[in-house]
């Protein structure tokens, strides 16, 4: 992915993420290689309640309250979004990545 989509912005990168259908699925998954089936996935955007399920899961001893209040830090500002105008089309491009990591 990093060859085939580099760009010198985001919104050119976004373009080239569209030129090649699946290749966010295709690039994680030749990440976490041969887990992918059984492998469970917290989301940035979720990630203390993520936490939170897979230690209860797991049948961790923790402190959720600790978890739930602990201060943000890394957070960024100004983080890049996918342009209005292009985000259908990416969305299609990439469709099975968001329908098999819960994006849809």
């Amino acid at each position: 992915m990093e060859n085939a989509c580099k760009s010198k912005d985001f919104r050119g990168w976004v373009k080239n993420i569209i030129q090649h259908p699946g290749i966010l699925k295709s690039s994680l998954e030749d990440f976490i290689g041969c887990y992918s089936d059984d492998l469970q996935l917290g989301r940035t955007e979720t990630i203390r309640r993520d936490l939170i399920d897979f230690l209860s899961q797991f049948g961790e001893k923790f402190d959720a309250d600790f978890i739930r209040k602990k201060p943000r830090v890394h957070v960024s500002k100004g983080c890049p979004t996918i342009p209005d105008d292009l985000l259908e089309d990416f969305r299609a491009s990439q469709y099975d990545y968001y329908e098999k990591y819960g994006y849809l």
